[in-house]
């Protein structure tokens, strides 16, 4: 979606306009990168400083003109606004002025809106830059979603998330990090053990207030350095994403990359967790059935890294229940492969 802001660009034209004839410009509206003065009312004037006065223009009725007086040494030379548009990539915009062009660090939002560009023009003022932004506009292709996963001191970016909003679990996480001391802030909250210790997921979409799993999670840990990036990226996996059969946990969870068979993988899984021996082509139709019988949910996600996460409950009645159904309904049957006649 592109943004344009008509009336700011007919504001910031003019102001050029009178800039170029000469005259000193203030903006009453402070939406422009122009000088803040402590202006007061005036009988003569519109307004008035300690060493001039202002009225206001009549073909922009929020600019406001000196008409009588002398700016200080320190406002001179006004710097010359100059009307641009800009491309919003992750990270940073590119400006795009008349005959030249600059990137600006900038810190994407969940979307491109009218507060992304009121954002962008303050980020330029902030920065002592006499540029307006009247167009703005998302790079081509889809951008990656903005997800923040943050405690009370901590707060990173990643690039996909799955979370379990019953139990309150980030179940999955690739964040980028250049600091190491941020990374170990919000693995410590995700370990903890403390019922009012929570980690805020925020993403386009959906936010989740989430609790620590009481034990480390597992983490993959790769440098950007091959990328000439500074910083790392870190896949973070629920403990219970790992051998089902490594805990008592009254549930496991199923975490799936792109490329992977989701029902394969999901046969495989549940085979350790549970008693009784599971076959392959019984895939599908448990999943589907584990899923109807409130034994399978499938988590909510958000990013590009993972395709799937499962949380399947570990529990071995519900589980025969749903195999012996399938087995007397001729939904699955017992292979015999292997079996020499």
């Amino acid at each position: 979606m592109t943004i344009r802001d008509e009336r700011l660009k007919a504001r910031t034209l003019r102001a050029i306009a009178l800039q170029q004839a000469g005259h000193f410009v203030l903006d009453h509206r402070q939406e422009l990168p122009l000088p803040v003065l402590d202006l007061r009312y005036s009988r003569l004037y519109d307004y008035e400083t300690r060493w001039g006065g202002f009225r206001f223009d009549p073909e922009a009725r929020s600019l406001l003109v000196l008409c009588q007086g002398q700016p200080p040494d320190e406002l001179l030379p006004q710097p010359r606004l100059r009307l641009a548009t800009a491309v919003l990539h992750a990270g940073y915009a590119s400006i795009q002025l008349e005959g030249s062009a600059f990137e600006l660090d900038f810190q994407t939002r969940d979307r491109v809106d009218y507060e992304s560009l009121r954002l962008l023009n303050r980020t330029l003022a902030d920065e002592g830059l006499p540029v307006v932004v009247w167009q703005l506009e998302p790079e081509k292709g889809e951008m990656p979603p903005v997800i923040r996963l943050a405690n009370d001191s901590a707060m990173l970016f990643a690039s996909s998330a799955i979370w379990d909003n019953e139990n309150q679990q980030l179940v999955a996480s690739q964040v980028v990090s250049t600091s190491q001391d941020l990374l170990k802030a919000i693995k410590a909250t995700l370990a903890n053990n403390n019922s009012k210790s929570f980690l805020t997921l925020k993403t386009p979409d959906e936010s989740a207030y989430l609790k620590g799993a009481r034990r480390g999670y597992l983490a993959v840990t790769s440098s950007l350095a091959q990328a000439n990036a500074e910083g790392t990226v870190t896949t973070l996996l629920h403990p219970l994403s790992g051998d089902p059969q490594a805990g008592s946990n009254g549930c496991f969870y199923l975490v799936v990359v792109p490329g992977e068979c989701l029902e394969r993988r999901f046969v495989e899984r549940l085979d350790l967790a549970i008693p009784w021996p599971l076959q392959s082509d019984w895939a599908a139709y448990l999943l589907a059935a584990g899923q109807a019988a409130g034994l399978v949910e499938a988590l909510p996600q958000c990013g590009d890294d993972f395709s799937a996460g499962l949380r399947i409950a570990r529990n071995e009645a519900g589980w025969q229940q749903v195999i012996a159904a399938s087995l007397e309904q001729g939904q699955i049957h017992i292979s015999q492969t292997g079996v020499t006649p």
